[in-house]
């Protein structure tokens, strides 16, 4: 017999896009890999989190300039044609103004949130599960 000892569900999930120029030759495509912009030079805010380590896997041959002030990379991007990454997190906060947002067709760049908690604390979490 096996014994439950997690309790989990879907939480929510992440998911990542270009963040081009409006002027940019590639916004006339309906999605885009990583591919279709590996190579290039982008803009890259130093604090995204687990996402750089994807982001540097998945375009090894991109040149990023990264940015380590959040108002510096805002205002770069506003005064640059360079490419950038966002989350929907992010476009849902309306920072970028003036670009066109495109979603990446890789698998990697969606990430599901899970929570979970011990079996024999679920009652004391339900709440949270609901």
């Amino acid at each position: 017999m096996i014994k439950k000892l997690l309790t989990f569900c879907y939480w929510e999930s992440e998911e990542l896009y270009f963040s081009l120029p409006s002027n940019n030759l590639l916004i006339n495509k309906k999605e885009l890999s990583f591919k279709d912009l590996d190579g290039q030079t982008m803009l890259l805010y130093k604090n995204i989190g687990f996402w750089k380590e994807r982001v540097l896997k998945h375009m090894p041959h991109t040149h990023f300039i990264i940015e380590n002030n959040r108002h510096d990379f805002l205002k770069l991007l506003d005064h640059s044609d360079f490419v950038c990454f966002t989350t929907d997190l992010a476009i849902e906060e309306g920072i970028l103004k003036n670009r066109v947002i495109k979603e990446i067709s890789n698998p990697e760049a969606l990430v599901p949130f899970y929570i979970c908690c011990l079996e024999k604390n679920n009652k004391k979490y339900q709440y949270l599960f609901k």
